[in-house]
């Protein structure tokens, strides 16, 4: 039975080319709007394969398109901070998602920009309810 060699400088080429594929797939970036989202998973919309990657959304402001950035996906599943737009590109909710399921503190803003909620998760549970307009969010 013949096995390949492979000699130390090879191996050392084989592990750089497969860490720059893997940092390339994990630099990727989509638009929300790009993507088809099932079963709680981010998915291109002539794939099955679930995407990892940055996740933007298009913002038009005077004929320029801004690249407004919402979070992260790995394994098609939401990562870290996430932030939603509101059309006119002010914040709509932003907090943490760990493997899709929201987490600590997140914040709500009205389409003017006032700060209206404060909702703390746990296990994507809510645990505490704060209305800024009743009371102080400060």
């Amino acid at each position: 039975m013949n096995f390949l060699l492979v000699n130390s400088s090879t191996k050392r080429i084989l592990i750089l080319s497969f860490t720059f594929c893997f940092l390339d797939a994990q630099n990727q970036k989509y638009t929300i709007n790009s993507l088809v989202q099932k079963k709680g998973s981010f998915y291109n919309k002539m794939s099955n394969k679930p995407i990892t990657g940055k996740l933007f959304f298009e913002f038009m402001d005077n004929k320029n398109i801004i690249l407004l950035p919402v979070g992260k996906l790995v394994g098609g599943k939401k990562h870290g901070l996430w932030t939603r737009y509101w059309s006119n590109g002010l914040k709509k909710s932003q907090g943490f998602y760990f493997d899709s399921l929201k987490e600590e503190f997140w914040y709500v803003w009205s389409h003017d920009g006032l700060k209206y909620l404060e909702i703390k998760y746990k296990d994507n549970q809510l645990i505490h309810f704060t209305n800024c307009i009743v009371d102080s969010c400060d």
